[in-house]
């Protein structure tokens, strides 16, 4: 028996709903190509270009899974893991295959597993290692193992992991000291932070811990940093850590830095991109030690005028970033893009919530949001707009009046359903994730500035029976949650000339790759209608009532 979680769970009670509305006259074109059935549970999915020998490339599908605890036996239900789906140019649900078209990538070697909880995986760009590598951010509050960074060597035979960071976690020592100081890792960047000419790695990571499988429960508090990991060159060796280099979450700050998301972007235009960053588990900073905190918040750090990354180190008073919370009244922050929303050249903070279903407190829904720089170029010292682009998403409940942790929405991600429509001034479109809402919703631009048209695309109570979301399998797992979809230009009816190679004008269109976690089902739309498909009818958007 499974007990599953949302992606992002939070301990916190239920007990009463919301609704959202739904625009009935808008459903996209757009069309259900069929599922890739997997043995594994999909969480994070990553469309990225793979070497495929001969000097060519080719589109892979990255793919993490995870497990929840046997509380029973204080072992995961099955091993965490990355994987890839290779050249799904002629990977289609008709003719996929688990076992051929599979292939995982951690834990080859003999012995007992490492891969803890993987999150965010994705294709290192070209030119950062000395070889062809997959980042696996790893860990979360949940498990009762240690998180880790590491790098998967795809010329290895057996798939190498090279360790950035391997976190460690005892209970029966104080939390800091150096066998239990847990971290996590949801997303790594890539920026060459020292000027050396080798792109570093950029990322938050987060101590908060939450284990019950030791009497009693071990808490270790809330602790986060931004911090970024020294790319060692041609010194690179698997067992050896890269050294870090904290920004921001040391003592002067209370050790309560960003946690979970981050992007970047040189908002100044000097060269020295600013790092936009949410506290998920530290956004209320007045809350007691290992206590929950009762909001997050979203802030931009940069270096010091005038100056780099370089100068920055949280451990020394004198070298602090400069730092402006742009956000804090809208929950639990969760999913950010950097991305030009409004086709007016300049970009915005595309960002979503994750917030609890049923909930007591005063807290907003879940919601999908925009965050506009000031008009003036000041970012540090001006307020950012925030204008409301989805409003009223709510987590469906596993059972009427349930209490439990459930949140949403996950992530939202913006896309053209045509690759020639890419174009500066040309707005996008946006798909957002319902995380343990187990909807995805589209999201087609309309009007002025920020207006779109919203429709259900896929919800799992209308394609696996009604109330699926509420209804244990024998196995007693509950198919409720979507995680992170991914989206890619298909070029079928251009003939290999995709994104326009050759001369030829792109016909490329979009897929959607959207994984249902416990059904381990990962469903294929497409803006490109085959022969005997029918367009996607989009479902009425509907909550399962909290109330009993």
């Amino acid at each position: 028996m499974k007990h599953l979680v949302s992606l992002l769970a939070f301990t916190f009670a239920t007990v009463s709903v919301g609704a959202i509305s739904a625009e009935e006259a808008f459903c996209p074109k757009v069309y259900h190509k069929g599922v890739l059935e997997l043995d594994i549970n999909p969480a994070f999915l990553h469309v990225d270009e793979y070497n495929y020998g001969n000097g060519q490339k080719v589109e892979g599908l990255t793919v993490s899974s995870f497990y929840n605890m046997d509380f029973s036996t204080g072992r995961p239900f099955a091993a965490d893991q990355v994987g890839l789906i290779m050249d799904i140019d002629h990977v289609t649900p008709d003719n996929f295959d688990f076992d051929a078209n599979y292939a995982k990538l951690t834990d080859l070697a003999p012995g007992m597993p490492k891969t803890t909880w993987p999150n965010e995986a994705q294709r290192v760009p070209d030119g950062v290692l000395p070889f062809e590598a997959v980042v696996a951010p790893q860990g979360f509050h949940a498990p009762p193992f240690a998180g880790r960074l590491t790098l998967i060597n795809l010329d290895s035979p057996n798939k190498q992991e090279y360790i950035v960071h391997q976190s460690t976690m005892n209970p029966a020592f104080p939390p800091g000291s150096p066998n239990n100081s847990p971290r996590f890792y949801h997303v790594a960047l890539f920026h060459d932070m020292d000027g050396d000419g080798l792109d570093d790695i950029v990322t938050v990571r987060s101590g908060f811990k939450i284990l019950t499988t030791v009497m009693p429960p071990m808490v270790y508090p809330p602790f986060s940093e931004l911090v970024w990991f020294r790319n060692p060159g041609a010194l690179i060796d698997p067992n050896t850590p890269w050294q870090a280099v904290v920004l921001y979450g040391g003592p002067f700050a209370g050790f309560m830095g960003p946690d979970i998301a981050l992007e970047m972007y040189d908002f100044e235009n000097d060269g020295v991109p600013e790092i936009v960053a949410t506290h998920f588990f530290t956004g209320d900073s007045s809350m007691a030690p290992g206590g929950m905190p009762t909001k997050g918040k979203i802030a931009i750090y940069g270096a010091p005028v005038g100056g780099s990354w370089l100068d920055v180190n949280a451990y020394s008073p004198y070298a602090q970033p400069r730092v402006k919370v742009i956000s804090d009244n809208r929950g639990f922050p969760f999913g950010l893009e950097i991305v030009d929303l409004n086709g007016d050249g300049q970009v915005e903070v595309l960002a979503t919530n994750h917030q609890v279903n049923c909930t007591p407190y005063p807290t907003p829904a879940g919601q999908v949001y925009v965050l506009e720089p000031p008009v003036s170029g000041n970012i540090f010292s001006e307020e950012w707009p925030a204008t409301v682009l989805l409003d009223g998403i709510r987590p469906q409940p596993n059972a009427p009046g349930a209490r439990s942790m459930r949140m949403a929405p996950g992530h939202a991600i913006t896309f053209y359903p045509k690759e020639k429509q890419d174009k500066p001034g040309k707005r996008p479109w946006i798909v957002v994730s319902g995380d343990q809402a187990g909807k995805v919703w589209i999201m087609k631009p309309e009007g002025d500035a920020f207006g779109y048209d919203t429709a259900v695309l896929f919800d799992i109570n209308d394609y696996y029976g009604a109330n699926t979301t509420q209804t244990a399998t024998a196995s007693g797992v509950y198919i409720s949650t979507i995680g992170k979809p991914a989206l890619r230009y298909d070029d079928e009816k251009g003939k290999g000339c995709k994104h326009g190679h050759h001369g030829k004008k792109s016909k490329a269109v979009t897929e959607i790759y959207i994984p249902v976690f416990e059904a381990m089902d990962i469903h294929v739309f497409s803006f490109d209608k085959d022969k005997g498909e029918d367009k996607v009818v989009c479902p009425a958007d509907v909550t399962l009532s909290c109330t009993p």
